[in-house]
């Protein structure tokens, strides 16, 4: 059993502090709950239901694969270049070793998590894109809880000023924060658009239901209603003329 000052060794400090966030001139939370909770929950989302997802993918069974599209070339290279950035970072940090700086393991093994979880996703993408998966929930879920938790990390960095001691981690930072950004927007739309052009991948019928192309927010907000009802509503124009 893990006591609190063993936690507070592994953090490098205390996990919470009230004063900290109520009363300072904006709200601060401790170094180990950004490390911890706000890596650690986004991520969850992600391997918690994998093996799940990919058994699903895998019960399909023999499905076309989408055509490679710049929508998921760029889902992919972003995934590809936030794990760059995760390395890098991890690497920074090792090398403050040299010097006789260890950081806490709560630090190290939040960057190991998240250049597996960016990892995951780009392999992720290509493999719904050989399972025909459109829109990916699962995707879309993570990347938009893991970019609202990095909020936090992102104004503290601003607000202590640390691009003016440690340039690089700022630059770092904003990057990610930016990556993760893109892919919110890319995941908030499914391949159904290019897929049905293609000839050779349209196994829909000529008018599909909105439902069935719709992206995974779409379906969630029941905005591809929206389109429903303007088709019923145009189609029925037609036959009273």
């Amino acid at each position: 059993m893990i006591t609190e000052s063993g936690f507070e060794e592994f953090c490098g400090g205390p996990f919470w502090n009230s004063t900290l966030l109520a009363e300072s001139s904006w709200p601060q939370l401790t170094d180990c709950f950004i490390n911890t909770v706000l890596v650690w929950t986004p991520c969850l989302f992600l391997w918690l239901p994998l093996p799940v997802y990919l058994y699903g993918l895998h019960k399909r069974g023999d499905v076309t694969p989408l055509p490679v599209t710049c929508l998921n070339s760029a889902k992919t290279f972003f995934s590809a270049m936030l794990t760059l950035v995760a390395v890098v970072t991890l690497v920074q940090d090792l090398s403050l070793l040299t010097y006789g700086h260890v950081l806490p393991v709560a630090v190290y093994l939040a960057a190991a998590l998240r250049i597996a979880s960016y990892t995951c996703a780009a392999f992720l993408t290509q493999h719904e894109r050989k399972h025909d998966v459109i829109t990916s929930g699962v995707q879309f879920t993570f990347w938009i809880i893991l970019l609202l938790c990095d909020v936090i990390p992102f104004y503290t960095y601003i607000m202590k000023e640390v691009y003016h001691t440690d340039l690089l981690k700022f630059v770092m930072l904003c990057v990610t924060f930016g990556g993760e950004a893109v892919q919110v927007v890319l995941f908030s739309f499914s391949e159904a658009p290019d897929y049905i052009k293609r000839s050779g991948y349209n196994s829909f019928e000529k008018h599909p239901c909105p439902e069935m192309t719709a992206s995974f927010p779409n379906q969630m907000l029941f905005s591809w209603m929206t389109r429903q009802h303007s088709c019923c509503t145009e189609s029925e124009r037609k036959s009273q003329k």
